[in-house]
């Protein structure tokens, strides 16, 4: 079983305590929140603590701080909470972030809340006012999308966390062309080029996945050819959606069944999470989520760089895609899967739309 916050009445109490403690002695504290944070990967020294935000703090006066708060602990005579349980930060990104939630309450539970790039699983708020840091950081802006499923069952599934992820791989076989193109992931050279060693290696570093085609373990004083070659990027984890919604297009090739997306950042902080619980070589590769860029063609020169898994040919442009990528080392055997995201899900993230 997970181990859960503290939340008892008298240990939220004792935390009060040592707030008001803290500030008569001098402290000025814009935020104090117990957070508890959904990343598995998440030092045990920062999972579970109360962060308390104190305007001044650094780690140039860190033993000092420390210090007061030791004395602050056995001034107000506190028995369940310890220095052990505390953090303390200067007023930073992450107090604005708490600051700007849209769900922000004080003395409440609050439940899978996501700002700056930080997921929480659990937060719950001591105290949290305006500060420098508030009026520094803005709060961050939402990207709204949309989704089509074939069946009211493949909706449904998705409105309760149970994402389908697709692969690269995966759509280069959908034999409907509209859905899928056979080139996903796949970049076409049209040219005929040769190289000596140094004209290879110069290439290299303009087009570095193209010079690892090749590799020298000696002298070589011969010629390399290259003719019209192909170029597959690594099979990935994606997930598509539109940035526009339109149920008279994209019903006969995606379905009639829509949902909206009102945050895409959230959305996909939850699936990364839930994805690295299954497949932890994700956080050693690039991943992201960006508008499909249609300038996908066939190249005619080596020295250009081939594409990613962002873009596809212009002839799909009417789709106006939005993909969420996630590269792994076990691109080699990855297939599509129901990846269960519940435990993460929050209500205001999807909305049902037809």
């Amino acid at each position: 079983m997970e181990k859960q916050m503290k939340l008892s009445p008298k240990e939220i109490k004792e935390c009060q305590k040592l707030i008001s403690e803290l500030e008569n002695s001098g402290w000025e504290i814009v935020g104090a929140y117990w957070v508890k944070y959904a990343q598995a990967n998440v030092p045990p020294e920062k999972q579970g603590k109360l962060n308390i935000t104190a305007v001044g703090f650094s780690m140039r006066m860190r033993n000092a701080y420390r210090a007061s708060l030791a004395n602050a602990i056995r001034k107000a005579g506190l028995k369940l909470i310890s220095t052990y349980d505390i953090r303390i930060s200067g007023d930073d990104e992450f107090h604005s972030g708490i600051f700007h939630l849209e769900e922000k309450k004080e003395l409440a539970l609050l439940k899978n809340v996501y700002f700056t790039s930080t997921f929480l699983s659990e937060l719950y708020i001591l105290k949290c006012v305006e500060s420098e840091s508030t009026y520094k950081h803005s709060p961050r802006q939402k990207i709204t999308l949309f989704k089509y499923f074939e069946s009211q069952k493949f909706k449904e599934d998705f409105l309760s966390g149970n994402i389908w992820l697709g692969t690269l791989r995966g759509y280069g076989v959908i034999e409907n062309e509209n859905q899928g193109d056979k080139l996903e992931g796949v970049t076409r050279y049209k040219t005929a080029e040769s190289f000596d060693k140094d004209g290879w290696l110069d290439l290299s570093k303009k087009n570095p996945f193209m010079g690892e085609m090749v590799k020298f373990n000696g002298p070589f004083d011969g010629t390399i050819y290259i003719e019209d070659p192909t170029v597959h990027i690594p099979n990935a984890y994606t997930l598509c959606f539109s940035k526009v919604r339109n149920d008279e297009l994209f019903k006969k090739d995606f379905g009639e069944f829509c949902v909206k997306i009102h945050d895409v950042e959230k959305l996909f902080a939850m699936i990364t999470i839930s994805l690295y619980n299954i497949d932890p070589s994700i956080v050693k590769y690039p991943m992201g989520h960006l508008s499909v860029d249609y300038s996908k063609e066939t190249l005619t020169s080596l020295d250009s760089e081939h594409f990613s898994a962002f873009h596809k040919p212009r002839s799909y442009e009417w789709q106006t895609e939005y993909r969420f990528v996630w590269n792994t080392e076990l691109s080699h055997q990855i297939k599509p899967f129901l990846l269960n995201s519940s435990k993460l899900l929050s209500p205001e993230i999807i909305e049902d739309l037809a």
